[in-house]
């Protein structure tokens, strides 16, 4: 398995000699940093933008619109 870690920003992301990511640090919702050893591999995830119309606007301008569309029927 693997350990999730919410509401926590990686702050940086060591590198070994190959430039194969091999940790990282990372700052919890508190301000206490963690420094990581990756053993199998690391994952980086920005969380979800689903309902922020205006991220959308930015990379995705068809489905902005569309989203702004769906407001309006309600």
């Amino acid at each position: 398995g693997i350990d999730m870690m919410y509401s926590t920003a990686a702050t940086k992301l060591y590198r070994d000699k190959s430039g194969r990511v091999v940790g990282a640090l990372v700052t919890d919702s508190e301000g206490s940093e963690t420094a990581i050893k990756a053993t199998g591999g690391v994952l980086v995830s920005t969380g979800g933008m689903g309902s922020n119309i205006d991220v959308w606007g930015r990379y995705n301008p068809t489905m902005a619109l569309r989203m702004k569309q769906a407001e309006n029927l309600f």
